[in-house]
């Protein structure tokens, strides 16, 4: 194999893993959910679903204005356009 398909296959094999621990978590969840919800003493207590016991942990990547920006541009320039830089004053 190639340095390429191997890093194809890879990704592949990660995503699919996943995604696998993704659909475990929800089974899990939504049992769990399920079980504290039917014991509920109180009709003001919250219903419970599966992000409650499983929330989502992945980490968000943070931009700057400035990498935003970059990306814009770069956005722009594939499509054959150009940005105008433009002074705003607010206020």
């Amino acid at each position: 194999m190639t340095p390429a398909e191997i890093i194809a296959a890879t990704d592949a094999q990660v995503k699919h893993e996943a995604r696998r621990v993704k659909l475990d978590n929800i089974r899990q969840g939504t049992l769990i959910a399920a079980v504290y919800n039917q014991h509920r003493t109180k009709k003001s207590d919250k219903a419970l679903t599966w992000r409650d016991i499983f929330p989502d942990t992945t980490q968000k990547k943070e931009q700057t204005v400035e990498q935003m920006k970059a990306v814009c541009m770069d956005i722009a320039a594939v499509y054959g356009g150009k940005i105008i830089r433009k002074e705003v004053k607010h206020g």
